[in-house]
């Protein structure tokens, strides 16, 4: 029985995980469907996985971007790069000591709660070895992030009006040409 139980490795779910330990929940766990934590700021090239380009500059400031009690390095740039992020977010882990804390390649199958014992079952397959883990907490914290799922808003909307391709931004994040001449919109 942990005391919580974090989905998800992004920012959201770094710094959740600080916050427990600085109050006495060291004993949870940050479960992350990919193979290293930092959510969108880790790059892939996979379309159905939402992430920054390679290219990504930060819109806001190191000093706005950095966390409080963790300023981003002098050397950085004033709008440091996706590259950079993910740096000051290995070594924020590393400086805290939450790397122990993290299950990589899960999964979630289910969620479940008792109504009895309000005690959350959390369902978990290692997408690596296959292997099938139940977690349980009292808490439970969801921070699988705004970008998680696709967004198909306009296709719902307007499909039946537009005939071209439609994008989701996730699927636009490779150094090379997406649109060939042809309208397309993304979403």
């Amino acid at each position: 029985m942990y005391d919580a139980i974090i989905i998800g490795g992004g920012v959201s779910g770094i710094i959740t995980s600080k916050y427990l330990v600085e109050n006495g929940m060291e004993n949870h766990v940050v479960l992350e469907r990919r193979h290293s934590f930092g959510g969108v700021w880790l790059y892939s090239e996979d379309g159905q996985t939402s992430t920054v380009t390679r290219k990504t500059i930060m819109s806001s400031s190191k000093d706005v971007s950095c966390f409080s009690d963790f300023p981003m390095p002098e050397s950085y740039p004033e709008f440091p790069g996706a590259p950079q992020y993910m740096e000051y977010l290995a070594s924020f882990v590393h400086h805290f000591g939450l790397e122990k804390r993290f299950r990589y390649h899960q999964h979630v199958l289910s969620i479940t709660r008792c109504p009895t014992t309000g005690v959350y079952t959390v369902s978990v397959n290692n997408t690596q070895t296959k292997q099938t883990t139940t977690y349980r907490s009292n808490r439970l914290v969801v921070c699988s992030g705004p970008n998680a799922i696709r967004n198909n808003v306009f296709l719902t909307k307007f499909g039946k009006q537009y005939s071209g391709r439609v994008l989701n931004a996730q699927e636009v994040k490779l150094d090379r040409p997406v649109a060939d001449g042809r309208e397309v919109v993304l979403v």
